[in-house]
């Protein structure tokens, strides 16, 4: 049988090891949050074409932060099921309709953590309505490849 001093020696060098071990254990279950920056690259537009709206859907992401929101733009946020937020903003008149996609807010994002296989990886894409004349528009879509993403 142990002797009382034997015993304290051996809970002494169990709780050392436990606690030198923590450390580690912590920083590797405890991983920063991914953040990234997406805004909109430049984009040639036909003549007279202007950007009058537009709409940003993150899946596996949550908005963190936009900004350089255009004057007189209105933005609306959207957090739906499924892993997808969408962030969408219109201009409130003709005269600040945009001249250029780089004019658009720059929007941080917040990368949600996988579970497990099943869960949504990041994407991103983009929708923008353009017109010339404010009664017809056509759309420009861009994916994750065609807008500028960085850390």
């Amino acid at each position: 049988m142990l002797q009382r001093t034997e015993l304290k020696i051996l809970w002494l060098a169990v709780a050392v090891s436990a606690l030198a071990s923590w450390p580690a254990f912590a920083a590797s279950s405890k991983e920063p949050a991914r953040t990234l920056v997406v805004s909109f690259p430049h984009l040639r537009l036909a003549k007279g074409e202007r950007i009058c709206g537009f709409e940003l859907t993150v899946t596996a992401a949550t908005i963190d932060a936009v900004a350089r929101i255009p004057v007189d733009w209105s933005l609306r946020l959207d957090v739906e099921s499924g892993s997808q937020t969408k962030l969408s903003g219109t201009c409130g008149h003709g005269a600040s309709a945009l001249e250029s996609a780089q004019q658009l807010p720059h929007v941080t994002v917040v990368l949600e953590k996988a579970f497990d296989r099943t869960s949504p990886t990041f994407g991103v894409e983009a929708t923008l309505h353009v017109t010339a004349d404010f009664q017809t528009t056509r759309t420009v879509k861009l994916t994750s490849g065609g807008l500028v993403i960085r850390k």
